[in-house]
């Protein structure tokens, strides 16, 4: 769909947070726990859009195994919390762009309708985190899963091959290598409309890489 004259909005975020980190390193630990929480304000875009703030916690502890190695874990959980709704009519918002005055195809319809429907839900509950990508359930895309509620769990294997710091200068490349890991994970997460809804549905995520 092409927009005559162009839409335009503005958004504004905010976003506070503090971090406890109980680890020996901060780019890669081998021990101990880092704690993370931020608070994200969200206020409506436009007379349509909620009114609301997104909380997020992330928990992670890691465990030093056999010589070299480390096995990790992680807790996310995001949480939209609405204080004041958005239009959650969906025939409203279906209209501001179908109507007598702006008549549309019949493909149009079918999306715009689609549209009206996630909106009108992302207006009565506010939106989160997402999952999906190169944090969370890497199985799937980057934002695959989104919802006002996600949680997400996890479980990792770093088997490390070298533990090294040595610089290196190839023709097309210089830098200095730390090391070499085989990654092994198994996932699980969630994402509701409600708290109550959470785990209802899960979607898991394993698989093996090289770091």
């Amino acid at each position: 769909v092409e927009f005559d004259p162009p839409q335009k909005f503005k958004v504004k975020s905010r976003t506070d947070g503090a971090q406890i980190d109980w680890t020996d390193d901060r780019v890669d630990p081998r021990k101990g726990i880092r704690l993370v929480s931020t608070i994200s304000d969200r206020p409506p875009a436009d007379s349509d859009a909620p009114d609301y703030y997104v909380q997020d916690y992330n928990v992670s502890t890691y465990l030093p195994l056999l010589s070299s190695s480390t096995f990790a874990l992680n807790w996310f959980r995001s949480g939209a919390y609405v204080r004041k709704q958005g239009e959650i009519n969906e025939e409203t918002l279906y209209k501001k762009n179908c109507n007598d005055e702006k008549p549309c195809s019949e493909l149009e319809e079918t999306a715009f309708r689609d549209e009206a429907k996630i909106k009108a839900i992302e207006n009565q509950y506010g939106t989160a985190g997402s999952l999906g990508g190169a944090s969370r359930l890497r199985s799937y895309a980057g934002g695959r899963f989104s919802g006002a509620q996600v949680e997400f769990r996890g479980a990792e294997f770093r088997w490390n091959l070298t533990d090294e710091n040595k610089p290196f200068d190839l023709l097309f490349i210089r830098d200095v290598r730390t090391g070499v890991q085989l990654a092994f994970f198994y996932e699980e997460g969630s994402v509701a409309d409600t708290s109550e809804q959470l785990w209802d549905e899960k979607r898991t995520s394993q698989g093996a890489g090289v770091r």
